[in-house]
């Protein structure tokens, strides 16, 4: 016996995850601690509507930032939280189209004061 085999035959040595395995009856036993499992939601994404909502519970943070770091850039930063700015503002920022001034409201990075105004919630 070369001392390969004999060191895969010591109980001693941890069990190899390459090489040869000798023939012997194996026992593994697992231990953990069953109180602080936690189990990940198992979801088939290929069901209809399910990687929709997947995507939607997991990148709308992701969505959110993308609007603000966006809305920061083509105003130059130069905006404080409580300033107030107006549709021909967002206009000229490149905000043209009704829904993306809709966006910034539902993210929460502008508010609504009255028509045409708004006040700057975070940047």
């Amino acid at each position: 016996m070369d001392w390969k085999s004999k060191r895969l035959l010591d109980k001693k040595t941890p069990f190899p995850l390459s090489g040869p395995i000798p023939d012997k009856d194996y026992s593994f036993t697992i231990e953990y601690d069953s109180e602080n499992l936690e189990y990940p939601e198992n979801r088939n994404l290929r069901n209809p509507g399910e990687m929709a909502e997947y995507n939607r519970a997991n990148n709308k943070d992701k969505g959110i930032e993308r609007i603000r770091e966006r809305f920061t850039t083509a105003t130059g930063g130069t905006l404080k939280p409580g300033d107030k700015i107006t549709t021909a503002q967002l206009k000229g920022w490149g905000y043209t189209n009704p829904n993306s001034i809709t966006r910034l409201v539902a993210s929460k990075t502008i508010a609504r004061v009255q028509k045409g105004i708004y006040a700057v919630n975070s940047v």
